[in-house]
This record gives C-alpha cells, structure tokens and sequence, in this order.
C-alpha cells in the first residue's frame, strides 16, 4: 500500500505537498494553545528508531476526535501503527509508562 502511495506522489508531487499541507492544518487546529509545545517536540525527538508517534484518539476519527497533546501520544511499532489506522481500541492503547521517553 505504501509503495502505491509513493509512486502515486512520485507521479504527482502537488498531491503529497497537498496532503502535507493539510494534514499539518489539521494537527494546528488539534493543539490547544495551553498545549506545552517544547514538551510536544521532545516527546517527537525522543522518538526510538522503527516506532512511530501514535496518538491514542486520532486527531480525525470517525467517532471521536483527540487532542494534540502529551497525554495523547504513545510510541508504537510501525507495523502496530499502520495495523492501527485512524481508530481508537483500548486493545491499541499501551500503558503510561509505554508511552513516556526515557529519562536519562
């Protein structure tokens, strides 16, 4: 499915600047202006090699939307994020602990 999307925004990079551009609206609109945004980056940085930052409520689900916010974030495996898609399960959510980056 990847490989698809990457040939098909390889054919026409006007649609992948497009989806870009909308997806990081979205995320602007997600994050309240109390949201702590230096926390928010360090959290993207502290990111391990091969996880993705999930967030718990997707930002656009069909029946619940999330906020941008610390609480909201986890790391998953790539493979748990793609499987995961745009839905919220308490069988994809991990715990507290899971979610947070390691100190030291």
């Amino acid at each position: 499915m990847r490989i698809r999307a990457n040939a098909r925004y390889k054919k026409d990079s006007s649609l992948a600047k497009f989806h870009a551009t909308m997806r990081k609206a979205h995320v602007k609109r997600a994050t309240p202006k109390w949201a702590d945004k230096k926390a928010l980056r360090l959290f993207y940085k502290a990111c391990p090699n091969g996880y993705h930052v999930d967030h718990i409520i997707p930002l656009r689900g069909k029946y619940i939307s999330g906020l941008h916010i610390n609480s909201n974030l986890q790391y998953l495996s790539a493979k748990e994020n793609m499987a995961k898609h745009n839905k919220y399960s308490s069988e994809y959510n991990l715990s507290t602990s899971a979610r947070l980056p390691k100190q030291g």
